[in-house]
């Protein structure tokens, strides 16, 4: 399973985890890496975590749960990948206009980018 985990602020006495982000859109996306944060700490141990997820641009703060769906979905997430990552390999790149933003665009897009130089 995957453990890494960065956060913004992390309150370990009050056990909130406080992800403060830069953009001025909401994205669903920002919700599920903090549930990960979130689900992570559970794994280790540390129950009753709870996610702030603040947009300053936005002058927006939102509380986020992680409910035992969420935990379902995640481990599904996870089985996936690790699917994924076991196979010999890779998927077929599927292109979509999010890619050129994703901070993992080069992992799939490498053999792309060497056949254009």
């Amino acid at each position: 399973m995957f453990q890494v985990v960065t956060s913004n602020q992390q309150n370990t006495k009050n056990k909130v985890i406080h992800e403060i982000k830069k953009s001025n859109k909401v994205d669903k996306a920002h919700e599920w890496q903090l549930k990960y944060y979130m689900y992570v700490f559970k794994q280790h141990g540390i129950d009753g975590v709870k996610g702030i997820l603040e947009y300053p641009l936005l002058r927006k703060t939102q509380e986020v749960i992680l409910t035992d769906i969420d935990r379902e979905e995640i481990q599904t997430i996870a089985e996936e990948i690790t699917n994924v990552i076991s196979q010999e390999q890779c998927p077929p790149v599927t292109k979509k206009g999010i890619c050129k933003n994703c901070s993992y665009f080069e992992f799939c897009y490498i053999n792309e980018m060497e056949e254009e130089e």
